[in-house]
């Protein structure tokens, strides 16, 4: 059971990982020549001509944001040893009142588009992944130290959203077109097909210190939906919860499921021959889960656990980790005393994006660019403000910049985009340290993208 039940966090673990792009490679929304600025804003279409988009060469992106954390924040040098040790303790210390994890995705497997009267017109298949976990730092000292936590107030509640996520497929059809010289407007509409879903309903959580023993009370309420199968468990506390696959039939025909619709509106409007403004808002989405549905709530409302620790010290563990983890995952599991069972269908919206650009085509071939993008989901709101330089050539453009949001101000970034010989090659990336170091693991944020297209035609 113990091993079933790793291999399920393992299982979602990658889920989370494996979530990219579009949320976070806000470089591509001044990437005119690349049909998958489009995807960013609709009405930039008709600044591309006709192409062809083919699976994993036309767009693979990696993106990970955490709220000003790294993998160095757990995972510490040993004193005078090239020896590592995991720290509770310093990822508590680097932990704000609230933080959070974030991944999102928006790969495009298939896409054509071209010139249909006075527009554009673009048929794409697309797969989107969105996901967002809330990390709260007295939850997180309470978990690893109970009552030695230290926590400095009475009563700390914790009703962050604990974890949404969403997978899905997405055929859409757009088009766009000039009106006039100077304004272009565009839309996309599209299908959706829900693969896997997470949605917190209810996450209250209060630790309570009661004449210095530490009380945690908690209400849970998770539904989630899989076209690969479901959770199933009466009883996590007693039981590790066990995962059900369905039959490769059963699968395909989960896929159906769970339908939804989307919708993307965009425009731009040329201020004078050098300044450009555009707007657009993404993802405008509604999936209907009915594959699988299932409850993860608490078998009691209101269930009160005290609580001393795990009793380890964790800091100078050396080869007992595993056991420490299967310590941890025994005391969550009797924490929150949670249950899986059946329940009714149910519908989520998926993260829309809101976007705003201006561009100030200063000398030549030198640009500036401004964005801002703001992330409406679950219970949340983020936004991001970024300031880029490009340079562009007749086939080659360069552009640099950074990005500034809550979570870090510094974020730079970079892309470049070639056009030629019938390719539209583009790749990219940015990366932002929990400190000022070029190591992989003080990153807190980071994302890199490539892909091809074949540019049969420009406009």
């Amino acid at each position: 059971m113990k091993r079933t039940f790793k291999q399920f966090g393992i299982a979602i673990a990658f889920i989370l990982i494996g979530m990219t792009a579009k949320a976070q490679s806000d470089i591509m929304y001044f990437m005119y020549n690349t049909p998958q600025s489009a995807f960013i804003n609709p009405a930039f279409g008709v600044k591309t001509g006709t192409y062809l988009s083919l699976p994993v060469i036309s767009g693979v992106g990696i993106n990970f944001n955490m709220s000003g954390f790294s993998y160095n924040s757990l995972i510490v040098p040993q004193e005078n040893s090239d020896a590592v040790k995991v720290s509770p303790q310093s990822l508590f210390d680097k932990l704000t009142t609230t933080n959070d994890l974030n991944l999102n995705m928006d790969a495009n497997i298939f896409g054509m588009g071209f010139q249909l009267g006075k527009g554009h017109l673009t048929v794409d298949l697309s797969l989107g992944v969105s996901g967002r976990a809330g990390l709260n730092q007295s939850l997180i000292g309470f978990m690893f130290f109970g009552s030695k936590a230290n926590l400095s107030k009475e009563d700390f509640v914790y009703d962050d959203k604990l974890l949404d996520a969403s997978i899905y497929l997405s055929p859409s059809v757009s088009f766009s077109r000039e009106i006039g010289e100077k304004l272009a407007v565009g839309a996309r509409v599209g299908l959706l097909l829900g693969l896997l879903d997470v949605t917190t309903q209810k996450s209250e959580i209060t630790i309570k210190n009661d004449a210095g023993i530490e009380k945690i009370q908690s209400n849970i309420d998770i539904l989630m939906s899989s076209s690969m199968g479901r959770i199933v468990s009466n009883d996590f506390a007693l039981v590790d919860p066990k995962w059900e696959k369905d039959g490769f039939g059963s699968i395909l025909a989960n896929c159906f499921k769970n339908p939804g619709g989307v919708i993307d509106v965009g425009a731009s409007y040329k201020l004078n021959d050098k300044m450009e403004i555009s707007a657009s808002v993404n993802d405008v989405g509604f999936i209907y889960w009915t594959a699988n549905p299932t409850s993860i709530k608490s078998v009691v409302d209101n269930y009160t656990y005290v609580y001393e620790g795990i009793g380890n010290d964790f800091d100078h563990l050396e080869g007992d980790r595993d056991a420490y983890f299967d310590a941890l995952k025994d005391t969550l599991k009797h924490i929150f005393d949670l249950k899986a069972e059946e329940t009714d269908g149910y519908g989520s919206m998926i993260p829309m994006k809101l976007n705003a650009g201006f561009t100030w085509n200063f000398m030549g071939p030198h640009s500036l660019f401004a964005h801002y993008k703001g992330v409406k989901g679950n219970g949340y709101y983020d936004n991001y403000l970024s300031v880029y330089y490009n340079l562009a050539w007749k086939f080659l453009s360069l552009t640099v910049g950074n990005t500034f949001s809550r979570h870090n101000y510094l974020h730079p970034s970079a892309s470049l985009n070639i056009n030629g010989g019938g390719f539209n090659v583009y790749v990219g990336g940015s990366f932002s340290p929990d400190k000022f170091t070029m190591s992989l693991g003080d990153m807190s944020a980071s994302s890199v993208f490539v892909g091809i297209n074949f540019a049969i035609g420009k406009k």
